[in-house]
């Protein structure tokens, strides 16, 4: 599970834990009902069995398990990532219509994390979608313009609508960032595909 989703889901189990007994001595104790299996740690335990069906690629269990995280009341950076969970399993389902809707409902709960903007636009990138490609792309780059996955993205984008110098700048962007080792080695890769030199 990631990061955020953890603390998004235990933020949720803080906000909604029973409030401490601030009745009057003497006065009775309502009795306490048996927890029932949901809230917060239950929609835990559903994105961690979301989280091992993509990882075993069983789309139809990450989606179900998803689906059962989501039903419960979290805060919009979990949603956000469970929606782009649900989009994984979506596409390993062949279901690029509902991964679209899933990706759609990710931006729409976090319009400012560039995660679901990039995987939206690789989406439709692969869906040949190209204006929307584009439309999610600046949108990530106006949060992130010197993120190396916005500036890879980018390049995939350019490359794909017939455009190699914008490709090629945005990859001698990357080589001259600060970026991990991965982002530069695809950067290498693509400028020596167009045959350019890399230094």
């Amino acid at each position: 599970m990631s990061l955020l989703l953890l603390a998004a889901l235990q933020v949720a189990s803080m906000t909604m834990a029973v409030p401490p007994d601030r009745s009057a001595p003497g006065s009775p104790v309502p009795e306490r009902q048996p927890l029932e299996p949901s809230g917060p740690a239950a929609a835990q335990r559903s994105a961690l069995a979301a989280l091992a069906g993509l990882e075993a690629g069983d789309g139809r269990l990450a989606r179900d398990a998803a689906d059962r995280a989501l039903a419960q009341p979290l805060p919009a950076p979990a949603v956000a990532e469970l929606r782009m969970i649900r989009a994984r399993a979506d596409a390993l389902l062949n279901d690029r219509a509902a991964a679209r809707a899933d990706l759609d409902l990710a931006i729409a709960a976090q319009p400012n994390d560039i995660v679901p903007r990039l995987l939206s636009a690789t989406l439709a990138r692969q869906m040949g979608d190209i204006e929307r490609a584009r439309v999610d792309v600046e949108a990530a780059w106006d949060l992130a313009p010197d993120e190396p996955l916005v500036l890879l993205e980018s390049a995939r984008l350019a490359l794909a609508a017939g455009a190699p110098e914008p490709a090629s700048v945005a990859w001698r962007r990357v080589l001259a960032g600060s970026g991990d080792e991965a982002a530069k080695a695809e950067a290498r890769t693509g400028l020596r595909s167009l045959g350019l030199k890399v230094d």
